[in-house]
């Protein structure tokens, strides 16, 4: 049938047409980004710390 449930994490984004139902039992999720004080430029690692600060609540 090409359907299934499916569990993701609330800042992904899904289609129009796709229903999300919160789990509301669940626990909260932290998510940490740890990097090496003088580590060398690195433009995916700062691109995720953007993501992160900016959709995860």
């Amino acid at each position: 049938m090409g359907i299934g449930p499916a569990v993701v994490n609330g800042f992904v984004r899904t289609p129009a047409a796709v229903r999300t139902i919160p789990i509301k039992d669940l626990p909260p999720i932290r998510y940490y980004l740890i990097t090496r004080r003088n580590r060398p430029a690195d433009n995916r690692l700062d691109t995720l710390r953007a993501l992160l600060t900016r959709f995860v609540p």
